[in-house]
C-alpha cells in the first residue's frame, strides 16, 4: 500500500485556512510578560508591530495588524514604558478559560461564574461587558466585551487601572 503522501498538501491547506486559536496567558502574550519593557515585549512578540514609537511615552498602543482601523488582531498597550495590557478582537486567540471572539457571552459567563460580573457599555447600548478577576491572576483582570447580540466581540487582559480604560490610552 503507498502512502498518501499526495494529501499532505492539501492537509496543510486546510490548517493554513483553519488554524487553531492560539492561547493567551494570565501573565501576557508569548515570551511577553506584564511589566515587561517595551524594548522587551517587541523583542518576545517576534513579529512586527506598528503604531507607537521607541520612546517611554506615557501611553501608547502597538497593533499587529498595520491597518488599526480595521481589525487590528492584537494590540499592546504600553503605559510609561512597560506592557500593561493585550487587546484583541480576532477569533485567532483563545482567552485564558478559552473564549474566543465571536463566542456568546453567557459561555465567558459560565466559564467564569462566581469571579466575573456583568456591566452595561460605557458607550453601545445593549452591549456588555464581563470583568473577571481571580485572586490568583495578581491583580490582572479579563474583560470581555459584547454587542447588543450577546457575542463577544473583543476581550482585553492586563493590569489595573489600564484594563479598565474604555478609550485606551485616549
Amino acid at each position: 500500500m503507498k502512502p498518501l503522501v499526495w494529501m499532505m498538501p492539501l492537509v496543510l491547506a486546510a490548517c493554513a485556512l483553519n488554524p487553531k486559536p492560539q492561547p493567551v496567558t494570565v501573565d501576557g502574550f508569548a515570551k511577553a510578560r506584564f511589566g515587561d519593557t517595551l524594548s522587551t515585549l517587541k523583542k518576545a512578540v517576534g513579529k512586527p508591530l506598528y503604531g507607537g514609537s521607541d520612546s517611554a511615552a506615557q501611553c501608547q498602543m502597538l497593533f499587529e495588524n498595520p491597518d488599526a482601523s480595521q481589525q487590528f488582531g492584537l494590540a499592546f498597550m504600553v503605559e510609561n514604558g512597560r506592557f500593561v495590557r493585550l487587546d484583541v478582537d480576532s477569533p485567532g486567540y483563545l482567552s485564558p478559560g478559552g473564549i474566543k471572539v465571536g463566542d456568546p457571552l453567557a459561555k465567558a459567563e459560565q466559564v467564569f461564574a462566581g469571579r466575573s460580573e456583568t456591566l452595561p457599555h460605557k458607550y453601545q447600548a445593549g452591549a456588555q461587558l464581563l470583568v473577571v478577576s481571580d485572586p490568583a491572576w495578581q491583580g490582572k483582570k479579563l474583560v470581555f466585551e459584547a454587542g447588543a447580540d450577546g457575542l463577544v466581540r473583543s476581550w482585553r487582559l492586563g493590569v489595573m487601572p489600564a484594563v479598565l480604560y474604555m478609550e485606551r490610552c485616549g
